[in-house]
Order: C-alpha cells, then sequence, then structure tokens
C-alpha cells in the first residue's frame, strides 16, 4: 500500500506546530459531550480524572471512521528502559465466534497473549495472530495492527511481551481488546 501525504503536508520528515488541533483529526474524538464518554476513555486505558491529550487518543484508537481509510498510529520511540512500547486495540474481533467473544470478554487485566504469524494470510502475508493460550483455551482473539506487524516481525519472538491491558465486555468491539506490547529496542532498529 502506497503512502501519500496530504498536500498541505508534503513531507513527513519535519514536524509541524499547530495552534489548534485540525477538524480532520478533532472529528475522529468522541465528542465529550456523548454520554459513553467516560466508558470511550476507559476503554482507551485513559483516567477519567484528567482529560488526556487528543492525540494519545488518536494513536490508541486509530482515530478510524468507516467513511475513509484515513488512519492514525502512534509514533514510536524507544521508552526510558530502551524498550520498544505500543498500546493498541486488538483487530479482527468481529470474525470471532460468539463463543470467542464472550471468552475474550472474560480475559483477566495482565493476561500475556501469543503472537503467531500468518504468511498465508489471504488478506496480508505480514499478519501477526494474537492468541489466548492457557491451561483452559487456546483460541485467536484477532490480529495486531498492521502498521506493528512489520516492527514486531523484526523483534527476537521470545523477547516480544504481549499483555491485555483491559477488557471491556460493553465496549464496541473494535474497542474490546486494549493491549500492551514491549519488546526490547533492538540495535540499530528504526520503526
Amino acid at each position: 500500500m502506497a503512502l501519500h501525504p496530504f498536500p498541505t503536508c508534503p513531507t513527513s520528515s519535519k514536524s509541524m506546530s499547530l495552534l489548534r488541533f485540525p477538524p480532520l483529526f478533532a472529528n475522529r474524538l468522541l465528542a465529550r459531550s456523548r454520554p459513553e464518554y467516560e466508558d470511550y476513555l476507559t476503554w482507551s486505558g485513559f483516567s477519567n480524572a484528567s482529560t488526556p491529550d487528543p492525540l494519545a487518543i488518536l494513536g490508541v484508537t486509530q482515530g478510524q471512521r468507516k467513511t475513509d481509510a484515513l488512519e492514525a498510529f502512534p509514533f514510536r520511540e524507544r521508552d526510558l528502559d530502551n524498550r520498544y512500547t505500543c498500546v493498541f486495540f486488538v483487530h479482527g474481533l468481529r470474525h470471532r465466534s460468539q463463543a470467542d467473544l464472550r471468552q475474550v470478554s472474560a480475559l483477566p487485566e495482565g493476561v500475556e497473549l501469543e503472537l503467531r504469524p500468518e504468511p498465508l494470510n489471504p488478506r496480508d502475508r505480514n499478519a501477526i495472530a494474537a492468541y489466548a493460550k492457557g491451561d483452559s483455551c487456546d483460541f485467536q482473539l484477532g490480529f495486531i495492527p498492521r502498521f506493528l506487524a512489520r516492527d514486531v516481525a523484526s523483534f527476537p519472538s521470545a523477547a516480544i511481551k504481549l499483555t491485555v491491558r483491559r477488557a471491556s465486555h460493553n465496549a464496541p468491539l473494535q474497542q474490546r481488546v486494549l493491549c500492551v506490547l514491549r519488546a526490547p529496542w533492538p540495535v540499530g532498529f528504526e520503526p
């Protein structure tokens, strides 16, 4: 897939400062006046006590809309512990069975998930599936977001840790399972 810059932002190699949040992105956030706004923040891993930065919200929710293909991705940089960390929602839950969705809603916070590459996936040969694996279960939740797949494929698989930060049974499917992925930042790695 080719990436095309916005006409008013012909390069992605420079930082920009804005006086106000552009409507194109503001419209991808749930309005504070909506009755489910506090739940939306909770599903996304934010505290209701303080208003999070709109860019932080977009980094987790990806600002997806059904009316276009624009997505927002968080800028990935090494953290203070020299690790790669990304918070995201599991993709593809809409393709899971009702039985799987019941198990998804019961996932405890902090449970570790297993990543399994799917090179024969007909929609994306870089797809990486997330599985819940334990004594009583082994089922596919969905997939990590496409923007993470190439990064994750370049990490030693034994060093990657994917855990459930929150499973919200009352959230829309695209916000049902919030995960955090952590891996050591490889020498010379560029996301």
